[in-house]
């Protein structure tokens, strides 16, 4: 049976995970806006309006500081996806068993592999993200490309709805949300 510590410390990781999960929703709706704001500005620089330049170098700024803001979110949830790997190799150290549970139904291994596959699917579209800014930056002026673009950031295509049920089971598993 895992301990107190061992609890409190997984408790702690779930709920980091939870608040990196709310942080990376919010810094999506920031950009949302912003890469609207600059995909409406480069069409207007492309139909010949100057008023499009400005617009472009202020989303341009703030994009990039929202990546990093992304990349700061990411690097986190890889923090607490180790940190809960080593809890797994702790367990496995002190010759416990691996199936039993933490809580009450899952085991140690199902909480580090939520954290993995966060980690993952976040990795991803942080990936897309600084591709789509990298083409949007370079000039892309295909109107139905920027579209795919807009679209690709709103929807979040590499962000698995399993990955989030998987995180609400969790939280509710370690008590810090009802069923």
């Amino acid at each position: 049976m895992t301990d107190d510590l061992t609890n409190r410390r997984v408790q702690v990781c779930c709920k980091n995970l939870h608040c990196c999960a709310q942080v990376w929703q919010e810094h999506n709706g920031q950009g949302i806006e912003i890469a609207s704001r600059l995909v409406n500005a480069i069409l207007q620089c492309h139909e010949g309006s100057s008023f499009g330049d400005e617009a472009v170098d202020s989303s341009r700024a703030q994009l990039e500081e929202l990546l990093e803001q992304f990349c700061r979110t990411l690097e986190q949830i890889v923090s607490i996806s180790s940190n809960l790997k080593s809890v797994v190799s702790l367990q496995e150290a002190r010759g416990e068993d691996p199936a039993t549970p933490v809580f009450h139904t899952l085991p140690m291994a199902a909480f580090a592999s939520c954290a993995d596959s966060m980690t993952l699917d976040y990795s991803q579209e942080l990936s897309l993200k600084r591709n789509i800014v990298g083409d949007l930056l370079r000039g892309q002026r295909n109107r139905d490309t920027l579209k795919v673009y807009l679209s690709c950031w709103i929807h979040q295509p590499y962000l698995s709805n399993h990955v989030v049920d998987q995180l609400e089971a969790l939280l509710i598993e370690a008590g810090l949300r009802s069923a």
